[in-house]
């Protein structure tokens, strides 16, 4: 028989890979430096940004940037202290999956909201972009992580439907999607609804099921149907608003 020998080396070994396996499992360079190139870093008007295209320094210690105080990983990034941001939101922010919240509110930024945005492991609680220019619809894959609590969406750019994966948003307590563009009151003078670029076709069913929904606001949209039976599911539900619409029937 030959003995079988453990290296001398083989333990500073495990303790390097056992290192190596407690650091951040994804990197922010690369989503950072999406987020840069596509959302106008090069007109910033603080210098500071420029620390997103360093690899060298650490992610939590970049600018606009907050991370978790249990993992050194990004929670939130401050987009309206960012002077000069403008452009669109690159689908490689989506790989900053314990971000918690996007608010680009009252900003410059234009576009769609990508797919890739969202996930199933993704950890965003709050999606804010009101009165932007961002256009396109409500991805689906926005409602299957679980964690989101409020979309605020008033005077953006959204169109389209409202998706039916909303019912799996089990912790959303707010959706605002008043006065998407190009929408104003039906009976006015200037209202044309081939022209409305809003949200459009019913509130789908599924949406019951997001049980802790405390206010719904699609006013001045160009929803139609009936409002679905299964909103009266929706036992913490507070406010209801479905003016200037083309939705008929009763409250159920």
């Amino acid at each position: 028989r030959i003995p079988i020998r453990a290296h001398h080396r083989s333990r500073p070994m495990l303790a390097l890979a056992m290192l190596a396996g407690s650091q951040p499992a994804a990197s922010c360079d690369r989503p950072l430096r999406a987020c840069y190139d596509a959302m106008g870093g090069q007109s910033w008007k603080n210098a500071a940004g420029r620390s997103w295209l360093d690899a060298n320094i650490p992610c939590c210690e970049k600018a606009f940037v907050t991370c978790h105080k249990e993992k050194e990983e990004i929670r939130t990034i401050a987009w309206r202290s960012i002077a000069g941001l403008m452009g669109t939101i690159p689908p490689q922010l989506g790989l900053l999956t314990s971000l918690e919240e996007i608010n680009v509110e009252r900003t410059d930024l234009s576009g769609t909201l990508p797919d890739a945005l969202f996930s199933a492991s993704s950890e965003i609680e709050k999606l804010r972009i009101k009165r932007t220019s961002i256009t396109g619809t409500l991805p689906p894959s926005l409602f299957l992580s679980g964690t989101l609590e409020k979309v605020s969406a008033k005077k953006s750019g959204l169109s389209g439907t409202i998706p039916p994966t909303i019912g799996m948003a089990t912790k959303l307590e707010e959706i605002d999607l008043e006065e998407s563009v190009n929408c104003g009151k039906i009976n006015s003078k200037d209202w044309r609804r081939e022209n409305c670029k809003g949200f459009s076709g019913t509130i789908p069913p599924e949406i019951g099921m997001a049980t802790k929904l405390e206010e719904i606001n699609t006013e001045k949209n160009v929803i139609s149907g009936t409002l679905p039976a299964s909103l009266a599911l929706l036992s913490k539900l507070k406010t209801l608003k479905v003016a200037d619409s083309l939705l008929s029937g009763t409250i159920p």
